[in-house]
């Protein structure tokens, strides 16, 4: 049976609540100890419901469905501390939309050769140094990248 891990400090939600997950690494309560998560185990019939329910990829609603499932009536978990980690939720959502935006705005150079997105910019210090043992023969002079699979420069 799966289990849910829901840390009692920041509310980070884990599920399906792996080994290594159990224990809360964002939340320092000591040098040598940190918070164990509340665990609590889910049945095959919260586990459809949250498969239906579940938006991939947001904690906040992550957090939200969990809360009303278990938290909301659980004596261990302070209830006063709700807002703060609806708040933190949405923090690392964001967090994760401005990573992913900056990924992909990167651009993407192709090789024309080999279609290969394996590719380096040339740097300009590799081009001065090809130009003065090269001199004008120099393949990398009015080049940009270099692909790394089939070496070509363009």
């Amino acid at each position: 049976m799966l289990e849910v891990a829901i840390c009692p400090k920041c509310g980070e939600v884990n599920y399906p609540a792996l080994e290594s997950y159990k224990k809360c690494y964002c939340c320092w309560v000591g040098f040598l100890k940190r918070p164990r998560k509340l665990l609590f185990e889910v049945t095959e019939q919260l586990q459809r419901e949250h498969f239906e329910r579940n938006v991939l990829g947001s904690q906040e609603a992550e957090y939200l469905f969990w809360y009303e499932k278990f938290l909301k009536d659980c004596p261990e978990y302070d209830n006063s501390l709700y807002e703060e980690h609806l708040n933190n939720n949405r923090r690392w959502d964001l967090v994760t939309k401005q990573r992913l935006n900056e990924l992909s705005s990167k651009p993407t150079v192709k090789c024309p050769y080999c279609g290969s997105l394996r590719t380096t910019k040339i740097s300009t210090s590799s081009k001065v140094a090809s130009s003065l043992t090269l001199g004008l023969a120099s393949n990398k002079i009015g080049k940009n990248y270099q692909c790394n699979d089939c070496k070509a420069t363009f």
